[in-house]
């Protein structure tokens, strides 16, 4: 969020945050390129995959959160063959994914908990209403539309907490279901339009009522990749992905414009402006004391 969105041909000339490398806090820490940056992300999760378990528990890391960490940061940068990659390796360990029909949405599918960026209530607060365009957009048969929703008292939609981690918190961790997104997503974009059929199909008749979805099996590419796109958006609602997701799509091409009502004022964020990027809190790093030590 604290840098420009990633594109492979302007990010050796971007600059990226500074990136600590020691637990000296005198150490000057230098603003690198946005390349670098990702480098060291990539090689920091890629020697995490030498040290960890295979074995999944939610509560602990283990090769597979580290690959569905490496699919994410993939599908960010943009590198689709590298991003289907790293999710078949999660999903040749861990492929469960929940039966809305038959299971509570719980621990079954998740891969590794964690709240690192959902620790507010307040999303969650009866009069935070969801977009009813978007809630419009699950269909009646659509298990979620229930499990992921429910009404205030002004007759609009809110989010409901769906994988039981406490009433704090949203899950903003890795699950299968991400997984399979990113692999239909990477497929599409690599004109694997079949692939990416069966892993959308395979997602959704886990999420509709049994016996109502009707599997998708015809399309170009480009059909699918926006079928696919709408299903991650509603899949993966209130999952701390979505402004990396509006980011890298305007970044290949997409031209999101978000506009919002306040008031009697239209804010409005067109692609390329400045304010997709948050500016680093310099203030608070003055009053730190820390200021002298990056650059």
């Amino acid at each position: 969020m604290f840098t420009v969105p990633y594109d492979r041909s302007t990010a050796g000339n971007k600059k990226g945050l500074p990136t600590p490398v020691s637990s000296d806090v005198n150490e000057q820490v230098r603003r690198g390129t946005l390349e670098a940056m990702f480098d060291h992300l990539l090689s920091d999760v890629k020697m995490a995959l030498m040290l960890l378990d295979e074995t999944v528990d939610y509560s602990r890391p283990s090769t597979v959160a580290a690959n569905a960490l490496l699919a994410r940061i993939y599908l960010y940068m943009g590198d689709f063959t590298e991003a289907r990659a790293a999710a078949n390796s999660a999903l040749a360990s861990h492929s469960k994914l929940t039966d809305y029909n038959t299971e509570d949405v719980r621990y079954e599918d998740v891969i590794y908990l964690d709240f690192t960026i959902g620790s507010s209530v307040i999303n969650r607060r009866p009069d935070a209403a969801i977009d009813p365009e978007l809630y419009a957009a699950y269909a009646n048969n659509d298990l979620r539309k229930t499990k992921f929703f429910a009404m205030n008292p002004d007759g609009l939609p809110y989010k409901l907490n769906t994988h039981g981690v406490g009433l704090s918190y949203l899950f903003t961790g890795f699950d299968t279901d991400e997984l399979y997104l990113i692999r239909a997503e990477c497929a599409a974009r690599l004109g694997d339009a079949q692939a990416a059929f069966n892993d959308i199909n395979h997602l959704l008749e886990h999420r509709y009522v049994t016996g109502t979805y009707v599997p998708k099996t015809d399309g170009s590419a480009d059909e699918v990749l926006a079928f696919v796109l709408q299903e991650r958006r509603k899949e993966m609602l209130y999952r701390g992905v979505r402004w990396s997701d509006l980011r890298r799509l305007n970044v290949l091409g997409a031209n999101i414009t978000l506009t919002r009502q306040l008031g009697e004022q239209t804010f409005i964020l067109p692609p390329g402006d400045a304010r997709w990027t948050l500016p680093i809190p310099l203030n608070e790093i003055k009053t730190s004391g820390i200021e002298q030590n990056i650059r």
